[in-house]
This record gives C-alpha cells, sequence and structure tokens, in this order.
C-alpha cells in the first residue's frame, strides 16, 4: 500500500506540476491570476473527447487538435480580455473567474448537464511486487516529465523563453529593454495553455470528463504558485511536488475530506510564516 500512495503521489505531482508551472509563466509576465487556468485543462480533456470519441479521429489526432484547438482559444482570450488587464491584480482575476464560469456554463450546456468518458488507451496493470498500477496511469508519469523537460528548454534555451523570463522577473527593465511584452506575453499563453490541455488530455482516459474538473487541479496550482514566490518556476514545482505526495498519503490514510482541510491549512499557514513563498534562490 505504501509503496502504491508514492506513485499515485507521483502521479498527482506530474498534473499539479504541468498546470501550476503555465500559470506561474502567466502570472509572472502579465501579472493576471487567471483563474480560467483551470477550465483551460478541462477544454483538453473535452477536446479529445470530442474529436476521438466524437468525430472517430485517433487518439494522438485528437489530442493535438485539441492542444492547438485550446491554445488558439487562450491566445484570442489574451489578446482580447486580458490584454487591457495586465498588471491589474483585482479586476483581472475577477475577469478570469468570470471566464472560467462562462466556460463550464457553455460545456455543461453543451453536454446536457451529463458528464463523458473516454476509453482507455493503454490496457493493462504493471505489477512490480507489491505495487499494482494501470499502464494508462503509469504512462502519464514520463509523458508529463517530458513535458516538462520541453517547458524549461523553451523557457532556458529559446530567445522568447529567456525573454519570458526576464520580463517575469524585472517587468518594468524588460520594458526598458525594447522587449515587446504583447508578444510575450502572448506566446507564454500560447504555452501555459498548451501545458494545461496537455495534462487534459493524459487525464481523459482516466476520469470522468466534467465541467468543472479543472477546480481541484487549479486549486492546487494556485497554491503552488502562491507558496512558490511569484515568478519563482522552481518553488513553483517543489510545492506541486509537495502536494502532489500529500493529497496521495491524506487521500489514502483519512480520506478526500480530511485531504481539502489539511492542504487548505498547510496554505494559510505557508502564508502566514512566509507571505512571499517558501522557497528562496530559485528565480525563474
Amino acid at each position: 500500500m505504501f509503496f502504491q500512495v508514492l506513485i499515485n503521489g507521483l502521479f498527482l505531482t506530474s498534473i499539479f506540476s504541468i498546470v501550476a508551472l503555465g500559470f506561474a509563466v502567466v502570472y509572472g509576465i502579465a501579472r493576471i491570476m487567471n483563474w480560467a487556468h483551470g477550465e483551460f485543462y478541462m477544454l483538453g480533456a473535452v477536446g479529445v473527447w470530442l474529436f476521438g470519441r466524437h468525430l472517430g479521429l485517433p487518439f494522438l489526432a485528437a489530442a493535438i487538435i485539441s492542444i492547438i484547438f485550446v491554445t488558439l482559444i487562450a491566445v484570442a482570450i489574451e489578446r482580447t480580455m486580458f490584454k487591457p488587464l495586465r498588471g491589474l491584480h483585482l479586476p483581472g482575476f475577477v475577469a478570469s473567474y468570470g471566464l472560467s464560469l462562462v466556460l463550464q456554463g457553455s460545456v455543461f450546456v453543451a453536454f446536457n448537464g451529463r458528464p463523458k468518458s473516454f476509453p482507455k488507451v493503454i490496457d493493462g496493470v504493471l505489477t512490480l511486487g507489491p505495487i499494482n498500477i494501470g499502464w494508462q496511469r503509469v504512462i502519464v508519469i514520463p509523458l508529463a516529465a517530458l513535458c516538462l523537460l520541453a517547458a524549461f528548454w523553451f523557457m532556458n534555451r529559446t530567445k522568447y523563453g529567456i525573454a519570458i523570463r526576464a520580463g517575469i522577473q524585472d517587468l518594468q527593465a524588460a520594458r526598458l529593454y525594447g522587449l515587446k511584452m504583447n508578444v510575450l506575453c502572448s506566446i507564454a499563453m500560447a504555452l501555459a495553455s498548451a501545458m494545461a490541455a496537455f495534462a487534459g488530455v493524459l487525464m481523459a482516459p482516466l476520469f470522468s470528463i466534467e465541467p468543472d474538473m479543472g477546480l481541484f487541479v487549479m486549486w492546487n496550482a494556485w497554491i503552488a504558485v502562491c507558496l512558490g514566490g511569484r515568478g519563482n518556476l522552481g518553488g513553483c514545482l517543489i510545492v506541486s511536488t509537495i502536494l502532489g505526495f500529500m493529497t496521495s498519503f491524506i487521500d489514502t490514510y483519512l480520506g478526500a475530506y480530511f485531504s481539502l482541510i489539511i492542504v487548505a491549512a498547510f496554505f494559510l499557514l505557508g502564508l502566514a510564516i512566509r507571505p512571499r513563498g517558501l522557497v528562496k534562490g530559485m528565480e525563474a
């Protein structure tokens, strides 16, 4: 049981990290707490169901089209709705929360209030001594790791990624150096939404596809960004890891209800002790 809980913690960490990292990048460069980021995760799952189950495309094709579709929607939202709200924390958060409700409501109406399901792409169970875990769940961990590695490569090795990091660390200095913030914010949103949609695609065969499926992931991503420290991408991943294993252990030994209470208490205690974040020295 203990080792199975560890594997499940690694599984949750993978999803939390993908979603939280994208959320942190957009918040860092645009200074907007995009609460609708969880809906990009949900739309990724909805898209793979629409193109794969409903239209009959192969899973890989449906996944790619879904991610591209969500990314285009997110960039359009950033250019039209979020652009005038950059740097305005409360208006930006309220607008994104409203957008979240609109997207959830639209999917609810489209689904007629009924959750959807997607068949498993990979059957079978991996057995390692006392550990039994489905291959569909196992494959999420290396795919998530590849996604995170690709994101960090982009942020550290490409011109636009380095520019985004510069904007996260010092937005005013980045503007003075002539960096085009409109372009950087759009690229950051594209990266973040593609990662969230990718996570949603990975979850579609494992969980029920529902309008509010992004809330749980978004809650943990929000905690990871707040406790990791603004602009601290490394800190964000460390807190995501803590949350993933904490949630797995508490869910297994105490129950999901206690998990919500304890994670919330951890969040509040962390903010009280270190309001600027728990992790030092790991800037973007």
